[in-house]
Formats: structure tokens, C-alpha cells, sequence
């Protein structure tokens, strides 16, 4: 499975309402986020580090 910028920004703030424009899923460097209803933007920086993290435990589920 990869990991989307939508996937780290809700392990990040699970209340959190936003819309994402970016060409892929996973360009958090040329994304755009709108943070709607008050809720607390969250820095690009962190969100990519929040992807690594659930990237690398995903990518080793199934390693044995």
C-alpha cells in the first residue's frame, strides 16, 4: 500500500478537514492544502515525515 498525503495528515489529526490539490497522492512538495473549518494547519515538513514514517511500517509488514 502507499501512503497518501491524506493518509499522514489524518494519523496527524484525526479531526483534521481538508482538500488537497497536488498531481499525485503522494507530491506533498506540489501540493495545496486548504485546511477547512478552523481546523490547524499542519507544516509540509511534517506531513512528508509522517508519510516516511507510515510508509517504512507498511513497507515492512510482510517482511520477515
Amino acid at each position: 500500500m502507499i501512503i497518501h498525503i491524506g493518509d499522514a495528515i489524518q494519523s496527524l489529526n484525526t479531526n483534521a478537514l481538508f482538500n488537497i490539490k497536488a498531481p499525485s497522492g503522494v507530491d506533498i512538495d506540489n501540493a495545496e492544502i486548504d485546511w477547512l473549518d478552523g481546523t490547524t494547519p499542519i507544516s509540509k515538513a511534517n506531513i512528508k515525515a509522517e508519510m516516511e514514517r507510515l510508509q517504512n511500517i507498511e513497507d515492512n509488514k510482510w517482511v520477515t
